[in-house]
């Protein structure tokens, strides 16, 4: 819990031989890494070592994240009530121009969220971000991480809306304010990813996905609490969602179970098997493709 203790409580470690900055386009392309105490599986693409165009933070116990992939760290900050001092020395060390800000543990804020402010401090550019160890242990703790980037409080003072994905192994949560627009890249092979669309305001509104969705949608509006949104499918040749207003979550997997579509752009083809006898009232046909999906189980 935290208390009504608003003192901060903040020391700047920045040394005078920091990194020189790069170039506004170049900071742009290279996203921020943040790596949180949260159960972690790096990504299969996650690089060998940071980016030399990235700025790393580590939040608290996510700087073990860092020693154990020998990624450098640039930023490290909390209340340090997830890191052994003996780990904090081991981090000062591979680290010269490490920027330590330390925060009592009496606070008003988790250590993600000061983590968030802290760098739209530094970035009001807002660069993307990409969050690792985010999830897993306390319920609240990963929901609360869900849903800060999307805080208006936290948003760039640049206006630019950012993009903010949460990475585990091949599992990506995407948090999107609206307007904004998201591509999701082809693959190699027939693999099928599932997509899952939460609304967390009362409306999320002007969604439309295009390319190899099983489930395109054109300006459609998905409202809070319903489950409209969940298991579309995207093949292999990837595709885009747009949306106009209203903030969501989209969450991006392997299509776990099996699935009687095969990848291909357009509808399945009809199972030529006799249908099997039924006591229950029959089921509708698959929706055409291009019109909103209605789909009576999954």
């Amino acid at each position: 819990m935290t208390s009504g203790n608003r003192k901060a409580g903040l020391a700047d470690g920045r040394p005078p031989n920091a990194r020189p900055a790069a170039s506004a386009s170049r900071r742009l392309k290279a996203p921020i890494y943040v790596f949180l105490n949260g159960h972690f599986e790096p990504p299969p693409d996650l690089p060998s070592a940071a980016p030399e165009t990235a700025f790393v933070t580590a939040v608290d116990g996510g700087a073990r994240r860092c020693l154990e992939l020998g990624w450098r760290t640039d930023l490290l900050l909390g209340d340090f009530d997830s890191l052994t001092p003996a780990e904090l020395t081991r981090v000062q060390a591979a680290n010269p121009r490490l920027e330590l800000e330390i925060h009592p543990r009496d606070k008003d804020e988790t250590d993600f969220e000061l983590a968030l402010r802290s760098l739209r401090r530094r970035r009001p550019d807002g660069p993307d971000l990409e969050v690792l160890g985010g999830l897993g242990g306390r319920w609240d703790m990963s929901l609360s991480n869900l849903l800060l980037p999307l805080a208006a409080q936290l948003q760039p003072s640049s206006g630019r809306r950012q993009t903010v994905v949460f990475r585990q192994a091949l599992s990506s949560i995407w948090a999107l304010n609206g307007p904004t627009r998201l591509s999701f890249p082809p693959q190699a092979g027939p693999a099928l990813r599932r997509v899952s669309l939460l609304p967390l305001t009362p409306a999320a509104e002007g969604l439309t996905l295009t390319g190899d969705f099983r489930w395109p949608l054109t300006g459609e509006t998905l409202l809070f609490g319903l489950t409209r949104g969940l298991s579309n499918e995207l093949g292999p040749q990837g595709g885009v969602l747009e949306l106009t207003a209203g903030a969501l979550l989209a969450f991006v997997s392997p299509l776990d179970d099996v699935s009687p579509w095969d990848g291909q752009s357009g509808p399945p083809e009809k199972d030529a098997r006799p249908p099997e006898k039924s006591a229950g009232p029959p089921v509708a046909a698959r929706d055409a493709p291009g019109q909103p999906k209605r789909r009576t189980s999954r």
